[in-house]
Formats: structure tokens, sequence, C-alpha cells
């Protein structure tokens, strides 16, 4: 057997691991891990074939291994469709950016700028430490109504909005006490549930029990409130990971992205970009845009949604 022929197939078992270790992410620490980078199981098998097909058109077993983890990991990539993207804009549409501002970034005149430009009615940020806050607090005139827990670490929360919130609580929900942020928006047309999370990561077996938790906590409350809600934040997990779908299935939220999942960290090292950020919506709730904003100075991309409200109930209805 030729050197070529050696080398991707034992490319092509690496991959295949790789893709199975990735499904007992629940149970194992290292699985979930793995778990996270289907989509570049996926390209890199995409690369296997065709190099397969250029140098060995007649060796099947090596199309076949190749092929394996192409249908491994394309039923996890490409199974996000939310069922209720809207192809108009409708009344009432509200836009939400939800944003890991990163502590250490300092480019805070291209988040200002950015901003500006997208015109979100919400912003949501994570990672709101004193230096942030004060930059967030400068904004006050296209967001007057603004709710946060402040931390010198990575685990401070803000809600900013251009209608009025109300009913804030701050959760700590988890071991290591990182919060949630949950607020009520309210207008003359309806009233919603926001809730920004930030999830601690995975860095250990004890910090993915920590994260699981936590999600699982959040998913109990959300599953609880009355009327419509969005859930955004850093999720610290890819959306086809077991924790997620039990984070779904609680909660009654389903996804807000189109059929393939975007990556959105780290910014700084595009092959290896997984997609941990997140937003969830609840059955009410119809998604007209989703899309992922530019490189603004973050080891996170931004998420920018759009969601049509129109037919809300008003939550003060029941």
């Amino acid at each position: 057997m030729k050197s070529s022929q050696k080398a991707l197939i034992i490319f092509s078992l690496c991959l295949i691991t790789l893709s199975i270790v990735g499904i007992f992410d629940k149970i194992f620490w290292i699985s979930d891990l793995v778990s996270h980078f289907r989509i570049q199981y996926l390209i890199l098998g995409i690369l296997g074939l065709v190099v397969t097909l250029v140098l060995m058109q007649k060796k099947v077993l090596i199309y076949f291994l190749f092929l394996t983890v192409l249908a491994v990991n394309s039923i996890y990539v490409f199974q996000y469709r939310p069922s209720r993207w809207e192809k108009s804009f409708e009344a009432y549409g509200l836009k939400i950016i939800s944003f890991n501002l990163n502590r250490a970034n300092r480019k805070t005149a291209e988040f200002k700028r950015y901003i500006q430009t997208a015109n979100p009615d919400v912003l949501m940020v994570y990672e709101l430490t004193p230096e942030w806050a004060q930059v967030i607090g400068q904004m006050k005139d296209v967001f007057p109504f603004a709710q946060a827990t402040i931390q010198n670490d990575n685990f401070g929360i803000g809600i900013l909005s251009k209608h009025p919130l109300s009913k804030t609580v701050v959760r700590r929900l988890s071991q290591a006490e990182t919060p949630v942020l949950e607020t009520r928006m309210i207008d003359e047309n309806f009233e919603l549930n926001l809730i920004a999370l930030h999830a601690f990561p995975p860095i250990t077996s004890e910090a993915k029990g920590w994260r699981d938790n936590y999600l699982l906590r959040v998913s109990n409350f959300v599953q609880k409130l009355k009327g419509e809600s969005v859930v955004c934040g850093d999720f610290n997990q890819a959306p086809w990971a077991t924790s997620i779908k039990n984070f779904l299935e609680q909660s009654g939220l389903s996804l807000s992205q189109g059929h393939f999942a975007l990556p959105t960290w780290p910014t700084t090292i595009p092959g290896l970009r997984i997609p941990i950020d997140h937003c969830f919506v609840s059955q009410g709730l119809s998604v007209v845009d989703y899309r992922r904003g530019p490189d603004i100075g973050s080891d996170h991309f931004p998420i920018e949604l759009t969601i049509a409200l129109k037919g809300i109930r008003s939550l003060s209805s029941d």
C-alpha cells in the first residue's frame, strides 16, 4: 500500500474517531470538548474526499471512510432550521444584538460605531466590567433603559433597551455563582421576557458540570415564565450538544438561527471557530433575520437577531 493511501486512511480514521467520541458529550468531558468541532470535521472530510477522487479513484475503502465522516457530522451540523422563519418584516419587528465584549477588548470606539450603524432595539452584553460599564453608560441617549450586573471577572451582564425595562432579577444558578440577568421589556404593543446568560466554559470536567447544571436551571425557570421570551448569551456550547438539546426541550424554546450554525468564537483563529453564542426564542415569536456581526475587537463575533412581535399577547393579560 502506498504511503499516501495509508496517510488518507489514518487521517479518515482519526476524523471518524473524533466524530464518534463527540457523541458521548453528556458523559465525558473530553467528548464534550471534541464535539464542538463538527464543522471542522465536516470540512476536512470533504477535503479528504476530494483528494481521494483526484488521486485514488478506485479506492472504495477510502471513499467509504470519508463518506462516513460526512454522514456522522452532517446529522449534527445541518439540522438547525427555525420553524417560524418569516420572509417579510412583520409589524413590531425587534432587532437584538447579543455580544460578548471580552473584558480585554479596548476597541471601544469601533464598538460604539458598530452599534450606531446596526441600530438595535435591544443590546445584550457579556463580560461587562466596570471599564466597559463606563463605555456603555455613554450610550444612554441611544438606550435610555438599562439593567446590569457589573463584575470584575468575565461574568458581568448587561441589557440595554430603547423600550422600558421592569421586574429585573439577577439569578445565580450554578456552583460557580455565574449570573443570569432577567428583565421584561415593555412597549404599548407587547411585553417580552429578555434573559441574558454567560455559561462557565468547560475547561475542566468539574466546569462542564457547572455549565450543564447552570443551563438546566435556566431552562427550568424560563419554562415557567408567562408570555414570550428571548434567551441570548455565550453558552460555551455548540448547538448540537446534549446540554443544548436538553435546554431547548426543558425550556420550550427553539433555535433562532438558520439551517447552519454560525461559528462565533474565536475571531482570531478562523480555522478553529465554533458556534457557542446563541439566541433562542419562544414559540410565539417569528424570526425575521439572524446573522453574525463583524469583528470589533472581541474574541467573539456579535449575533444580530430580528424577531417579529406581531400578535404577541401581553404578559399582564394572564
